[in-house]
């Protein structure tokens, strides 16, 4: 089979379902499924298989990699399904296989992920690869393209654009710990403003929230997202 080398590309496209979906991934296999994903064309009538080389990992993780942890990280990212929104589970990758003789990955995307990858015309987001791989938390690219891909729907309308998430929902389908469900001091400092200070100092946004409660509970975060540009220009 005809594999494909990594070329450098700077975008990525996914579709809004997607991006919504719920996954747990650790920041160096997010990086990895964004990098093989920006090598698709907008014109692909179907996915390619990819060779990932250690320089291609190493390049976008920041993180050494040898044959062992190639292998692990192989294992770790098909025992992670993902759950479409419309309750499909899926795994990222039909299969992934060690190419002998080198320490490289051969990749190809389930099938199953063809509306949400190829041929996307409507309802997408487009992000910056650089911004994805300089993200420190594993957290900041999620909310990035969630809140990138809600900017997207209302841009034309306002110019600060609101929308709302319920913090349990946004747990579960960050597959963040439990135990952020139990102290929202927990979900606040290890989460929120972790991933808000990296999207405000990294990315084109400047994104405040207020929160919403039931109570004396949390309940939604609403954010409100604006270009920087237009920030600076009010």
């Amino acid at each position: 089979m005809f594999m494909k080398e990594i070329l450098d590309k700077k975008e990525v496209a996914m579709g809004n379902k997607l991006v919504a979906s719920k996954f747990h991934l650790t920041k160096e296999e997010q990086n990895l499924i964004f990098l093989v994903a920006s090598q698709i064309h907008s014109d692909d009538a179907d996915f390619k298989t990819y060779m990932v080389s250690t320089t291609d990992l190493e390049r976008v993780t920041g993180v050494e990699h040898n044959r062992k942890r190639i292998k692990e990280m192989s294992l770790s990212i098909m025992s992670k399904p993902l759950v479409l929104p419309d309750k499909t589970v899926v795994n990222w990758f039909s299969a992934i296989k060690p190419v002998e003789k080198e320490s490289a990955l051969e990749v190809r995307f389930d099938k199953a992920l063809k509306p949400y990858l190829l041929n996307l015309s409507t309802h997408y987001t487009k992000a910056e690869l650089e911004s994805l791989f300089t993200f420190k938390s594993k957290y900041s690219g999620r909310l990035y393209l969630l809140l990138k891909s809600e900017y997207g729907l209302q841009e034309n309308h306002r110019v600060i654009v609101p929308t709302s998430f319920e913090v349990e929902d946004l747990i579960s389908r960050f597959a963040m710990p439990k135990s952020y469900t139990q102290r929202y001091s927990l979900f606040k400092n290890d989460f929120l403003h972790k991933a808000l200070d990296e999207i405000n100092t990294l990315t084109e946004f400047f994104v405040t929230y207020e929160v919403i409660k039931r109570g004396r509970k949390v309940w939604k975060i609403k954010f409100f997202i604006t270009k920087i540009e237009e920030t600076e220009e009010q």
